[in-house]
């Protein structure tokens, strides 16, 4: 009976896909503390979400080129899958949020000259396999 509750109890990690719909997007400078540009876009960019619980890894791969990113998950809290130190973007880590009740997925990054920082905003739906 022993062994039967040991394996019972066992929790299995599983991997998510999701397809995510940009509504909003932000820039700021470095050193501000205030928003240089807020817009929402009339071309809405999809990205694919993989949430991989086993690997702790949130990977995103973009609609428009092969480009596959994978970040490791530093924190999890009941509702939040988190990839980054804070919420703010440091010179060497984006910062990632999923929020697994309601969908939202929060990316943040450096652009390439590392003066402006960019914040984009995802509502993101499950995907199922087509085939």
């Amino acid at each position: 009976m022993f062994l039967g509750l040991l394996f019972c109890n066992t929790g299995f990690a599983k991997v998510f896909d999701f397809k995510c719909i940009q509504y909003l997007s932000d820039e700021r400078k470095k050193d501000e503390q205030h928003t240089t540009g807020k817009r929402e876009t009339d071309r809405k960019h999809i990205i694919q979400m993989r949430l991989d619980t086993s690997k702790k890894e949130i990977i995103t791969f973009s609609s428009w080129s092969d480009k596959k990113t994978t970040h490791k998950i530093t924190k999890t809290t009941d509702n939040l899958y988190i990839s980054g130190s804070s919420f703010k973007v440091d010179d060497d880590n984006d910062f990632l949020s999923f929020n697994r009740y309601t969908g939202n997925f929060i990316h943040m990054y450096f652009g390439n000259f590392r003066d402006i920082y960019y914040y984009y905003w995802y509502s993101c739906e499950p995907t199922r396999q087509l085939y």
